[in-house]
Protein backbone atom coordinates (compact mmCIF):
# COMPACT_ATOMS: atom_id res chain seq x y z
CA UNK A 1 0.00 0.00 0.00
CA UNK A 2 2.84 2.45 0.40
CA UNK A 3 3.29 4.22 3.85
CA UNK A 4 0.56 6.33 5.34
CA UNK A 5 1.37 9.60 7.33
CA UNK A 6 -0.84 9.19 10.59
CA UNK A 7 -2.63 12.56 12.17
CA UNK A 8 -3.94 12.20 15.52
CA UNK A 9 -7.34 13.17 15.89
CA UNK A 10 -7.56 15.36 19.40
CA UNK A 11 -11.50 15.76 19.27
CA UNK A 12 -13.56 12.39 19.04
CA UNK A 13 -16.38 13.82 17.13
CA UNK A 14 -13.82 14.58 14.23
CA UNK A 15 -14.32 11.18 13.62
CA UNK A 16 -17.45 12.05 12.29
CA UNK A 17 -16.38 13.74 9.93
CA UNK A 18 -13.46 11.83 8.42
CA UNK A 19 -13.89 10.23 5.30
CA UNK A 20 -10.24 8.10 5.20
CA UNK A 21 -9.85 5.61 7.89
CA UNK A 22 -9.56 6.58 11.21
CA UNK A 23 -7.77 3.77 13.12
CA UNK A 24 -6.69 3.01 16.50
CA UNK A 25 -3.08 2.93 17.41
CA UNK A 26 -2.18 2.54 21.64
CA UNK A 27 -5.57 3.59 22.32
CA UNK A 28 -5.45 6.74 20.21
CA UNK A 29 -7.66 7.83 17.36
CA UNK A 30 -5.32 8.76 14.00
CA UNK A 31 -6.73 9.60 10.52
CA UNK A 32 -4.42 8.09 7.62
CA UNK A 33 -3.54 10.11 4.66
CA UNK A 34 -1.05 8.57 1.81
CA UNK A 35 2.58 10.45 2.34
CA UNK A 36 5.52 10.21 -0.73
CA UNK A 37 9.05 8.95 1.11
CA UNK A 38 11.84 8.44 -0.60
CA UNK A 39 14.38 5.97 1.56
CA UNK A 40 18.03 6.19 1.31
CA UNK A 41 18.23 3.14 3.53
CA UNK A 42 15.66 1.23 5.74
CA UNK A 43 16.13 2.94 8.78
CA UNK A 44 15.30 5.94 7.43
CA UNK A 45 11.68 5.11 8.96
CA UNK A 46 13.19 4.66 12.60
CA UNK A 47 11.99 1.77 15.19
CA UNK A 48 8.92 0.08 14.70
CA UNK A 49 6.40 1.61 17.62
CA UNK A 50 3.43 -0.27 16.72
CA UNK A 51 2.56 -3.16 14.36
CA UNK A 52 -1.55 -2.80 12.83
CA UNK A 53 -3.11 -6.51 12.47
CA UNK A 54 -4.99 -7.41 9.09
CA UNK A 55 -8.36 -6.00 10.44
CA UNK A 56 -7.08 -2.84 10.62
CA UNK A 57 -4.90 -3.40 7.52
CA UNK A 58 -7.88 -3.76 5.45
CA UNK A 59 -9.38 -0.97 7.10
CA UNK A 60 -6.94 1.19 5.03
CA UNK A 61 -6.92 -0.51 2.12
CA UNK A 62 -10.82 -0.07 2.06
CA UNK A 63 -10.41 3.67 3.21
CA UNK A 64 -8.13 4.47 0.11
CA UNK A 65 -10.28 2.20 -2.27
CA UNK A 66 -13.09 4.49 -1.29
CA UNK A 67 -11.49 7.90 -1.26
CA UNK A 68 -9.51 7.42 -4.96
CA UNK A 69 -13.51 6.70 -6.23
CA UNK A 70 -11.75 3.26 -7.06
CA UNK A 71 -15.71 1.30 -6.66
CA UNK A 72 -17.26 3.55 -9.03
CA UNK A 73 -14.37 4.31 -11.70
CA UNK A 74 -13.61 0.23 -11.87
CA UNK A 75 -17.48 -0.90 -11.45
CA UNK A 76 -19.89 -2.17 -14.68
CA UNK A 77 -19.72 0.19 -16.44
CA UNK A 78 -17.83 3.06 -14.66
CA UNK A 79 -19.26 5.31 -13.23
CA UNK A 80 -18.05 8.94 -11.85
CA UNK A 81 -17.35 9.44 -8.44
CA UNK A 82 -19.82 11.63 -6.71
CA UNK A 83 -19.24 15.33 -6.05
CA UNK A 84 -21.14 17.61 -3.54
CA UNK A 85 -23.38 20.61 -4.60
CA UNK A 86 -22.23 23.74 -4.46
CA UNK A 87 -19.14 26.00 -5.88
CA UNK A 88 -15.28 24.38 -6.16
CA UNK A 89 -13.46 25.95 -3.37
CA UNK A 90 -11.12 22.57 -3.26
CA UNK A 91 -8.71 20.96 -5.33
CA UNK A 92 -11.10 19.25 -8.57
CA UNK A 93 -10.97 15.83 -8.71
CA UNK A 94 -9.06 15.17 -12.16
CA UNK A 95 -8.19 18.27 -11.69
CA UNK A 96 -4.51 18.86 -13.13
CA UNK A 97 -2.31 21.67 -11.11
CA UNK A 98 1.31 22.72 -10.55
CA UNK A 99 1.84 21.84 -6.36
CA UNK A 100 4.96 24.18 -5.66
CA UNK A 101 5.41 21.97 -2.50
CA UNK A 102 5.89 19.11 -4.28
CA UNK A 103 9.14 20.01 -6.72
CA UNK A 104 11.11 17.13 -8.16
CA UNK A 105 14.62 18.65 -9.38
CA UNK A 106 13.75 21.74 -8.01
CA UNK A 107 11.36 21.84 -10.59
CA UNK A 108 7.42 22.48 -10.10
CA UNK A 109 5.74 19.42 -11.48
CA UNK A 110 1.80 19.09 -12.76
CA UNK A 111 -0.14 16.62 -10.53
CA UNK A 112 -3.63 15.42 -10.80
CA UNK A 113 -6.32 15.11 -8.57
CA UNK A 114 -6.98 11.61 -7.59
CA UNK A 115 -9.15 11.82 -4.67
CA UNK A 116 -12.67 12.09 -5.04
CA UNK A 117 -14.68 15.38 -4.65
CA UNK A 118 -16.61 13.97 -1.58
CA UNK A 119 -13.09 14.05 0.09
CA UNK A 120 -11.65 17.30 -1.12
CA UNK A 121 -14.86 19.59 -0.04
CA UNK A 122 -14.13 18.25 3.58
CA UNK A 123 -10.37 18.23 3.90
CA UNK A 124 -7.71 20.09 3.90
CA UNK A 125 -5.72 17.74 1.88
CA UNK A 126 -5.85 16.18 -1.61
CA UNK A 127 -4.38 12.79 -2.74
CA UNK A 128 -2.14 13.66 -6.14
CA UNK A 129 -0.63 11.80 -8.81
CA UNK A 130 2.28 13.33 -10.61
CA UNK A 131 2.20 12.78 -14.50
CA UNK A 132 5.59 13.06 -16.50
CA UNK A 133 6.02 13.43 -20.01
CA UNK A 134 8.94 10.78 -19.89
CA UNK A 135 8.59 7.20 -22.18
CA UNK A 136 7.58 4.75 -20.50
CA UNK A 137 7.53 0.92 -21.88
CA UNK A 138 4.78 -1.75 -22.04
CA UNK A 139 7.08 -3.36 -20.21
CA UNK A 140 6.62 -1.42 -16.84
CA UNK A 141 3.18 -1.92 -16.17
CA UNK A 142 0.09 -0.73 -16.04
CA UNK A 143 1.86 1.71 -12.99
CA UNK A 144 2.58 4.32 -15.42
CA UNK A 145 -0.74 4.68 -17.64
CA UNK A 146 -0.91 7.01 -21.05
CA UNK A 147 -3.00 10.14 -20.29
CA UNK A 148 -3.65 12.70 -22.56
CA UNK A 149 -3.41 10.99 -25.67
CA UNK A 150 -0.17 9.54 -24.91
CA UNK A 151 1.33 12.68 -24.28
CA UNK A 152 1.70 11.47 -21.29
CA UNK A 153 2.11 9.49 -18.37
CA UNK A 154 0.84 9.06 -14.68
CA UNK A 155 3.37 8.26 -12.11
CA UNK A 156 0.75 6.05 -9.65
CA UNK A 157 3.09 4.70 -7.54
CA UNK A 158 3.66 8.58 -6.43
CA UNK A 159 0.45 9.20 -4.99
CA UNK A 160 0.99 11.35 -2.04
CA UNK A 161 -1.07 14.09 -0.18
CA UNK A 162 -0.43 17.36 -0.73
CA UNK A 163 -2.21 20.63 1.64
CA UNK A 164 -4.98 22.18 -0.73
CA UNK A 165 -3.52 25.54 0.48
CA UNK A 166 -0.54 24.31 -2.16
CA UNK A 167 -2.21 24.04 -5.42
CA UNK A 168 -3.65 27.59 -7.32
CA UNK A 169 -7.36 27.69 -6.25
CA UNK A 170 -8.51 31.45 -6.85
CA UNK A 171 -11.76 32.16 -8.46
CA UNK A 172 -10.39 32.58 -11.99
CA UNK A 173 -8.53 29.54 -12.30
CA UNK A 174 -9.83 26.77 -14.26
CA UNK A 175 -7.85 23.79 -13.65
CA UNK A 176 -6.97 21.41 -17.07
CA UNK A 177 -9.05 18.05 -16.59
CA UNK A 178 -7.93 14.32 -17.36
CA UNK A 179 -11.06 12.47 -19.49
CA UNK A 180 -12.79 10.18 -17.61
CA UNK A 181 -11.05 7.08 -19.50
CA UNK A 182 -7.90 8.67 -18.27
CA UNK A 183 -9.02 8.71 -14.79
CA UNK A 184 -10.05 4.97 -15.11
CA UNK A 185 -6.77 4.16 -16.33
CA UNK A 186 -4.99 6.12 -13.67
CA UNK A 187 -7.85 4.54 -10.97
CA UNK A 188 -6.22 0.50 -12.28
CA UNK A 189 -3.06 1.99 -12.08
CA UNK A 190 -3.30 2.46 -8.52
CA UNK A 191 -4.91 -0.61 -8.17
CA UNK A 192 -1.31 -1.93 -9.44
CA UNK A 193 0.99 0.10 -7.23
CA UNK A 194 -0.84 -0.07 -3.90
CA UNK A 195 -2.24 -3.50 -3.76
CA UNK A 196 -6.09 -2.64 -3.87
CA UNK A 197 -7.04 -5.72 -5.29
CA UNK A 198 -8.03 -6.77 -2.36
CA UNK A 199 -10.25 -3.51 -1.04
CA UNK A 200 -11.99 -3.54 -4.67
CA UNK A 201 -13.36 -6.89 -4.23
CA UNK A 202 -14.82 -6.40 -1.15
CA UNK A 203 -16.48 -3.50 -2.40
CA UNK A 204 -17.80 -4.77 -5.38
CA UNK A 205 -18.73 -7.93 -4.10
CA UNK A 206 -22.48 -8.41 -4.65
Amino acid sequence: MGVYGLVRLIEPALTQTVITPVLDVAGHAFQGLPAQVILGNSSDLGEAIAALDQAALNRIEDGLAEALGLPFLLSTPGALPPTPPGAFNYPEWAGIYYATSLPVDQETKRYVVVSTNRLNAHSRSAMVVRTTSQTKYPTEGIAFPAIEAGSKHACCGDLTSVLASSLPLHRSFQPQRLSFSDMQSVAQGLVQTHLLDGALARRLRP
